[in-house]
Formats: C-alpha cells, sequence, structure tokens
C-alpha cells in the first residue's frame, strides 16, 4: 500500500549551486515550526526582501527534516555584480514552473501507488507543499486531467483515474482535426492495430475475455435505430477484443485511435438526432453479420477466419467516412 494521499511532497530549499543551474532569481525559505519564536521567517535587509513571490521550487530527491514547511519564497539574490556566478541570470518561465509541478504530482501518484479512484490533495494543499501559486497547481492538474492519470470532478476535487488512453484520443483528435481528410488514413491505422490485437486475442484469451466480447455484441444487436447506443456497444466491443490481447499498450493506443475514429463518422448524426441508414433495416443486418462472425473466428481460435472479418468490417467503415465526407461535401 501507497502512502496517504496528503502526505507532504519532498521540498528542500534551493542551494546556490541549484538556483545556478536552474537560473533562479530567489530561493526557498524553510523554516522548521518548532524552532521559530517570531513567527514566520522575514529574511535580512532590505535587500533580501526586494523579490516577488514565485514558483521557483527545485525539486529534490531526498525528503527534508520531518516539522519542515515552505514559509516564505521569491528572496532576491544580492544585486552586487562581484560575484561571476549570478551575472546572467534569468527568472524561471511559467512553462517550466508548470512542467515541475505535473511532474511533481505525476511522480507523487506513481510513487505513492495511488490506484484508480484515490483522492487527491486540494489545489491549495499542493500549492502550499510545493511552493506553488495555485492557477499553477491548476494548470498542472488540468494537464495531468488530459494525460488521462486525473480526473477533475467539479465540486469535489481531482481524484486519480489512470486512463493513458485519454491523452492519445485527446493527441489523434487534434490531429484528425487539423486535417479532416485524413480521415481514411487514421482509420488504417485502426484497422493494423486490431488485427495485430485480434490475432495475438486468438493466441491467449481467457475465458473471461470472450464474455466481455460476447456481452457487448448482444449490446450492439439491441442497439439498432440508436446512434449513441450504437456507438457505446460498438466501442465496448472492439477495445474488448484489444484487451484480450493482454497488450495494454496496444489496447491503450486502439482504443485512442478508435474512438476517434467513431466520433469523426457519428458526431453529426448524434448532434441532429438522426440515425445513419446503415444502423437501419435493412443494412441493419450485415452490420450485425459482421460484429457476429468476427467473435465466431476469435471464439474458436481461428486467425485465417478472423482476418477476412475484419477486413470486411474495415471496408464497411471506409464507406461510412466517404458517406459521411461526401454529406459535408454537399452541406
Amino acid at each position: 500500500m501507497g502512502a496517504a494521499a496528503d502526505e507532504p511532497l519532498p521540498l528542500v530549499r534551493a542551494s546556490r549551486r541549484d538556483r545556478g543551474r536552474h537560473g533562479l532569481r530567489g530561493r526557498d525559505v524553510l523554516a522548521n515550526k518548532g524552532r521559530e519564536r517570531g513567527g514566520p521567517y522575514r529574511g535580512g535587509g532590505a535587500r533580501d526582501q526586494r523579490g516577488t513571490a514565485g514558483d521557483h521550487a527545485v525539486p529534490r530527491r531526498r525528503a527534508p527534516r520531518r516539522g519542515y514547511q515552505v514559509l516564505e519564497r521569491g528572496h532576491a539574490l544580492s544585486r552586487r555584480r562581484s560575484s561571476a556566478s549570478t551575472h546572467g541570470l534569468r527568472p524561471v518561465s511559467a512553462t517550466r514552473v508548470v512542467d515541475a509541478a505535473i511532474d511533481r504530482i505525476r511522480r507523487f501518484i506513481i510513487d505513492n501507488d495511488l490506484g484508480a479512484g484515490a483522492r487527491l490533495p486540494s489545489e491549495r494543499e499542493f500549492a502550499e507543499v510545493l511552493g506553488a501559486s495555485r492557477p499553477t497547481v491548476s494548470q498542472a492538474l488540468r494537464t495531468l486531467s488530459l494525460m488521462g492519470l486525473i480526473e477533475i470532478r467539479p465540486g469535489s476535487g481531482a481524484f486519480v483515474a489512470r486512463k493513458p488512453a485519454t491523452m492519445v484520443t485527446a493527441s489523434v483528435n487534434l490531429m484528425l482535426d487539423l486535417e479532416p481528410s485524413s480521415a481514411d488514413q487514421l482509420a488504417q491505422l485502426r484497422y493494423w492495430l486490431e488485427a495485430a490485437g485480434a490475432n495475438e486475442a486468438a493466441r491467449v484469451w481467457a475465458g473471461e475475455d470472450l464474455a466481455e466480447v460476447e456481452k457487448s455484441l448482444r449490446d450492439i444487436r439491441a442497439s439498432e435505430g440508436s446512434t449513441s447506443s450504437w456507438m457505446v456497444a460498438d466501442t465496448a466491443f472492439h477495445i474488448a477484443i484489444a484487451k484480450a490481447s493482454r497488450n495494454r499498450y496496444l489496447a491503450d493506443l486502439f482504443e485512442g485511435v478508435h474512438t476517434t475514429v467513431l466520433k469523426y463518422v457519428y458526431e453529426g448524426w448524434v448532434e441532429r438526432d438522426e440515425v445513419p441508414e446503415w444502423l437501419a433495416a435493412p443494412s441493419w443486418d450485415e452490420i450485425v453479420a459482421v460484429h457476429t462472425s468476427i467473435f465466431t473466428a476469435l471464439a474458436e481460435r481461428d486467425d485465417a477466419a478472423l482476418s477476412v472479418h475484419l477486413s470486411h468490417h474495415h471496408r464497411l467503415l471506409l464507406d461510412h467516412i466517404a458517406y459521411g465526407q461526401a454529406g459535408t461535401e454537399k452541406a
């Protein structure tokens, strides 16, 4: 079991050497609460008070002594030019600060072995422990959400998600948005991934894997006439096959690509609350038949038949993409 989710993250004072290495203008000021009698550290003379608060935390592997906390930050380095080591220093860019916060929170989740559903500390707690501003922490959490590592629930906070396929989906979505005419190429990639995963799944599937695919097939049969229900059932069917390959990298990549292709084909239909002709009789029978054939070949571990039916499915998908593109051009 990992450490509690709200355990303070390691943070130590930036040494002179680290300030030079990371290009910092300020330093982290750490004070032991048990030793301070006059309140938080106030710094030295006026020269030390010129700095502005900022996100200049320098991550270290070594944890600080117990009872230490970040009290005050941003005290400016001396303006004297007598020391060559301070000449030419530049402020840390906002991008580098956010990247550092992303890395620290990511390592916190991984190092503490926090599972899906675990609640993370609040933005305020992260900001205090990391010595970063709340806007910086907020941006870091949003980025981690796009990566699929966490889920942000409005009003409830941030929770561990561990869904790396989310990042794949976001990246592929962006690529397709920039070049919509490349949808057939993305469908080709989807076919290659599914063919590789399905062939491996036919060799290694276990009973629970096949049961999941069969359940999704039943949902497909029940989704006639409903575009949104079809999308959910079809996605579950094909992802279940990819997961049966027991290769999580292939499964996550396939999920991201398949989700993007399906969204491209059906998003317009869902928005218009319409059903494409192939999801209704008589074309519907062919859709059900090809998915049933894929399941049967998988269950019988028949690589040759599986390849034939996956190829058939791919041709249907290309037809649906072409149909949607033709409709867009007419509009």
